[in-house]
């Protein structure tokens, strides 16, 4: 495992590195990934790269990438987004971007994971997600 932060049954979560920046840019310009994205506009590398130093960097943010244990491979990303420590909530996300690992119960794993680490360990009381 490559530095695991939060470790399940099937996959890990780990934190984003900017090398992971190629992989999101095709995931996240691809029409089937983005249907489910509140994105409209096209991904160059160049604002990966920067999107994923200004959310690593963000007090209010935790995005971390889905890992497959077996073959450490990156297949997607999730997160608790616009975190309010006062009020105790955050907005959640997700994305499996790999498109020929769908189906097989990482996002659902990576759901269960990333909750239980906002209620258990942020001591968030409210997590919710635009649809």
């Amino acid at each position: 495992m490559k530095n695991p932060y939060v470790i399940g049954a099937k996959i890990y979560l780990r934190p984003l590195e900017k090398e992971d920046a190629p992989l999101f840019t095709a995931w996240f310009n691809d029409p089937e990934v983005r249907r489910s994205l509140n994105q409209y506009r096209p991904m160059s590398l160049h604002e990966e790269e920067e999107f994923l130093t200004k959310i690593t960097q963000s007090e209010h943010d935790l995005a971390l990438g889905i890992v497959v244990k077996a073959g450490n491979k990156l297949v997607g990303a999730t997160g608790l987004h616009r975190m309010d420590f006062k009020n105790r909530h955050a907005s959640f996300g997700i994305s499996i971007g790999d498109k020929s690992e769908w189906g097989k119960g990482y996002g659902t794993e990576a759901t269960y994971l990333i909750v239980r680490h906002g209620f258990e360990t942020l001591n968030l009381n409210r997590i919710w997600l635009y649809v």
